[in-house]
């Protein structure tokens, strides 16, 4: 398992390294990722080992400008009551938690190909016009907030990093977008997202299966996601099994 938990925080150190203006890593106990986007989730700063949280919140300040805001992403078995009583202190609350999963690609498990469904099609939407559209509303963003979203990826494939980006079509509309992150051996799911319209209906499901689909036709033997609550019975159901537990803080405007 902690063989496992390490590919894991490989796959996300990919992913938000792809995506970021900067990373740092505070002494190896912790690892900041500042994009361009002003949205803390997009400014994740993963906690690694136990360590002093105020010093690593200090620094945090330092590293991100001005008001840029940041998340702290605190596995739940550190959560002590004295971190807790510190990070009150120094006005951050926690205002989430996920769940670290994996699937094996590996196990014969057949995803199937929608490709062919006459009532959807998902393609690879290789200029990012189409996959940022479901977002704007999935994620109750805005337009200008979106496409800074989707030039870090753009940057990102320039850099070589090895994204791809599916769309999920109804009527010729993109409806559902995800992102599907390379690295080694394994696959990362990110940024699913269904306009509200077409929410609770499969799609989302359709497309993490066609992004597993593809996975495993690439011969990668895992594939990791970062869940919210929310989300934890469809990946559950899809075969991902939890890994560890966050708790996730952010500073109170």
């Amino acid at each position: 398992m902690t063989n496992v938990i390490n590919l894991f925080h490989q796959a996300e150190d990919y992913f938000f390294s792809g995506i970021s203006q900067k990373c740092i890593d505070f002494d190896r106990v912790a690892k900041a990722y500042m994009t361009e986007v002003p949205i803390a989730s997009l400014n994740p700063v993963y906690i690694k080992t136990k360590c002093d949280i105020t010093e690593i919140i200090r620094k945090s300040h330092v590293f991100f400008p001005g008001d840029h805001p940041f998340e702290i992403i605190l596995p739940k078995e550190f959560c002590t009551s004295n971190i807790k009583k510190t990070l009150k202190k120094l006005d951050h609350v926690q205002i989430a938690k996920s769940t670290p999963m994996v699937v094996s690609l590996i196990e014969n498990v057949d995803y199937g190909d929608n490709d062919n469904n006459k009532d959807f099609i998902i393609r690879l939407d290789q200029s990012l016009k189409d996959w940022m559209v479901p977002m704007i509303s999935a994620f109750e963003s805005t337009l200008e907030m979106t496409f800074l979203y989707s030039k870090t990826h753009k940057n990102a494939l320039t850099q070589g990093y090895r994204f791809k980006h599916f769309c999920l079509y109804i009527d010729k509309q993109p409806i559902s977008s995800i992102t599907l992150s390379i690295q080694g051996n394994s696959a990362r799911i990110d940024d699913v997202g269904t306009i509200p319209l077409y929410q609770n209906k499969g799609y989302a499901t359709k497309l993490i299966k066609h992004a597993l689909c593809e996975a495993k036709k690439l011969g990668l033997s895992y594939c990791f996601l970062e869940a919210s609550d929310s989300g934890l019975s469809i990946y559950k159901k899809l075969g991902f099994c939890p890994l560890l537990k966050n708790n996730i803080y952010s500073k109170q405007s």
